[in-house]
């Protein structure tokens, strides 16, 4: 007879090797079954919840997608709900007023509590879910690796919460963008999972030569698009929406060892895309612990932290597999309660909201004595017309220690100078930050995305040379 307990362990992931090389995380079942039905997917939702409180009762196309491709996925349930919340939705549409009153209702302390806390952990991964209210209707697309941590727990977060179906294009392995969006119109997903850019961009372009052709995909099935493990660009999420304007476009932020810690959603309606930015909660998060840690005080950071990190403290791993000493490291208590150092560092502005700047542990380039979070100027120069992609290394220079070099990648037939570049970075980022060296050529990614920072090294010096 087997005898199967919560402690026993199940399950191990290697990390992607942002922060060096890949670990092997270990789990139990208590905190990979609880991640999975509810932990991960909660996490990601409540902390854009008053984001997406004010797409549903302003954003009337995102209303009706979610009406169509979420609720009407439901079964029985959806028959009934559907019609009453696109009726909802055209009230809404012509009463300021009745917006006004509903968003504090939706995003207040007590609402978050009776979603995230009461209802969600008894309503995802239960039979009762599976059974009369999605029955597999709900379907997510997965181009990414399976064997990366987003694709993995996307698909089965999807499926071990809601029941829902898994959908794979075939080849799935060189990533074709044309055949991605022919399994999406065949099959009518729902939900899609990518990884950052490296997807985001030849799926775009694919869409919009359809769309020069006069031959545009059926993407009206599609409800949501999720992202985690690299940034991704806001530009890109913009021409996303331009394109598939009820598409939810949602930045979840976490690690193999955690989970999704939280996400950042946008949607057509928003004016402007921020720059990995999310809202934390005052305190610990309903669903899934979660926090943000000043680094300077080893307190909870503040409004106006100017160095604050997430750590998260829901379900997550137990450890590295050998490597007791980095998991020592990277996992702490405070105040008896285990927590993950998750590693993602940046700032707090007045009002709460933390903004990204970069992984502690990973490619931070010291220049002159001040750190350079490479994904931060990445990010800047991403936004210049034409560029296609951008990585970031430092390079060994007498004067600065180490000289922040760009490698541009640029669209077929564009063009643009160092200086050019240089002036575009202006005034985006510190002085400090702009590289001083730039080099054009491809950016090469790994097939998860990454960026192969040790081969654009060897890049960058051939190219200086020149």
């Amino acid at each position: 007879d087997w005898d199967v307990r919560n402690n026993d362990l199940c399950f191990m992931m290697y990390t992607g090797g942002t922060t060096g090389w890949p670990k092997g995380v270990l789990y139990d079942n208590w905190n990979r079954v609880g991640s999975m039905r509810w932990g991960m997917a909660s996490s990601g939702f409540e902390s854009a919840w008053d984001g997406l409180s004010y797409s549903l009762l302003n954003d009337k196309s995102f209303l009706r997608g979610t009406a169509d491709n979420f609720l009407g996925q439901t079964g029985p349930l959806g028959t009934i709900l559907v019609p009453i919340v696109k009726m909802f939705g055209d009230i809404l549409s012509k009463s300021k007023g009745l917006r006004d009153i509903l968003y504090p209702v939706l995003t207040d302390d007590v609402t978050k509590r009776l979603i995230y806390q009461y209802l969600w952990p008894h309503l995802t991964g239960q039979p009762l879910t599976y059974g009369l209210l999605t029955g597999g209707r709900l379907s997510m697309i997965v181009p990414a690796s399976v064997m990366h941590g987003l694709g993995y727990e996307a698909l089965f977060t999807y499926e071990c919460a809601m029941g829902a179906t898994g959908i794979f294009q075939e080849p799935a392995q060189p990533f074709d963008a044309k055949i991605f969006w022919e399994t999406v119109e065949r099959e009518r997903a729902n939900s899609v999972a990518i990884v950052g850019d490296a997807f985001a961009i030849p799926m775009i372009e694919e869409l919009e030569r359809a769309d020069r052709e006069g031959r545009p995909y059926d993407t009206s099935s599609l409800w949501v698009i999720q992202t985690s493990g690299v940034r991704w660009s806001a530009h890109l999420k913009r021409r996303f929406l331009d394109l598939i304007p009820q598409f939810l476009v949602l930045d979840m932020y976490g690690t193999t060892e955690s989970g999704i810690g939280f996400g950042s959603p946008a949607t057509s309606i928003d004016k402007e895309i921020p720059e990995h930015t999310t809202y934390m909660r005052k305190g610990h998060g309903y669903s899934a612990s979660s926090l943000l840690l000043d680094l300077d005080t080893g307190e909870q950071a503040k409004p106006g932290c100017e160095r604050a990190q997430f750590v998260y403290g829901g379900f997550m791993g137990l450890g590295y597999w050998k490597a007791p000493s980095k998991a020592k490291k990277d996992w702490t208590v405070m105040d008896g309660k285990r927590w993950f150092l998750v590693g993602d560092e940046g700032y707090v502005d007045d009002k709460g909201g933390f903004h990204l700047q970069g992984r502690g542990g990973g490619y931070v380039i010291n220049t002159g004595g001040e750190k350079v979070y490479s994904e931060e100027v990445e990010e800047a120069m991403r936004k210049y017309p034409g560029v296609k992609d951008a990585a970031v290394v430092g390079i060994p220079d007498e004067k600065w220690g180490e000289a922040v070099t760009a490698i541009v990648e640029l669209e077929e037939g564009r063009k643009a100078t160092e200086e050019e570049m240089r002036e575009h970075c202006r005034g985006k980022i510190a002085g400090y930050k702009i590289p001083k060296n730039f080099v054009f050529h491809k950016v090469l990614r790994t097939d998860v995305g990454k960026i192969m920072r040790p081969e654009l090294m060897e890049v960058v010096e051939k190219g200086l040379k020149k």
